[in-house]
């Protein structure tokens, strides 16, 4: 519960590229994974 707190309250005190540099890596991962996974029904 304590760890919801934490996460929470990071995203008004913490600066903005920290965030971003927490957030962006597993976004560009998961659309990099998509483009790929969705590759071969274009191949058809």
């Amino acid at each position: 519960m304590n760890d919801n707190v934490t996460q929470t309250s990071m995203f008004g005190t913490e600066k903005i590229y920290k965030i971003l540099l927490q957030l962006a890596p597993p976004v560009m991962f998961a659309q990099v994974y998509a483009a790929f996974a969705g590759l071969p029904q274009c191949v058809k």
